[in-house]
């Protein structure tokens, strides 16, 4: 078998007529919601789900269910979430294709990985309402208002 008969073709044209016999007639849209997936439910539910595969009725092309595999930590909160991502699935879409979500727990997925915990070298970071040299907020506005009454006495009255 030559290669010259095939010449030099980018994985753009070569990706679809594979796709293509491994999706079926239904490849585009499946293949839309899996790599738009975190644009279409947000970066937070994207990173722990991944759409698996969309079923119609026989003989429809709307009122789908699409299997969704879930991480464990996320599948009841998608769940009472389901009615605002089929609205989303189904603006992206275009049409009323998605009726219904069906969550499948996954264990590979992975929940989000925990903040990693200061050093014992490192400063602590000051206290919720500090500003940038650990002031308070409560000192900080003592001095605006000391500033803005000295800046009223050196004013003159206004005339009317």
């Amino acid at each position: 078998m030559s290669l010259k008969r095939f010449g030099t073709r980018t994985l753009a044209q070569l990706v679809p007529p594979i796709t293509a016999r491994a999706l079926g007639h239904r490849g585009s849209a499946v293949a839309g919601l899996i790599t738009k997936w975190p644009e279409i439910v947000g970066p937070a539910i994207g990173r722990a789900s991944l759409p698996r595969k969309l079923v119609f009725p026989k003989g429809a092309r709307s009122d789908g269910t699409l299997y969704v595999a879930v991480a464990s930590h996320l599948a009841t909160e998608l769940q009472h979430l389901e009615p605002m991502v089929l609205e989303r699935i189904n603006g992206f879409l275009g049409y009323g294709g998605v009726k219904r979500l069906r969550l499948v727990q996954d264990m590979t997925l992975q929940a989000p990985k925990p903040l990693k915990k200061a050093a014992a070298n490192e400063k602590p970071e000051p206290a919720a309402g500090a500003g940038p040299a650990g002031e308070t907020l409560h000192a900080a506005l003592d001095r605006l208002g000391k500033a803005v009454d000295a800046h009223a006495k050196d004013q003159e009255p206004l005339k009317k």
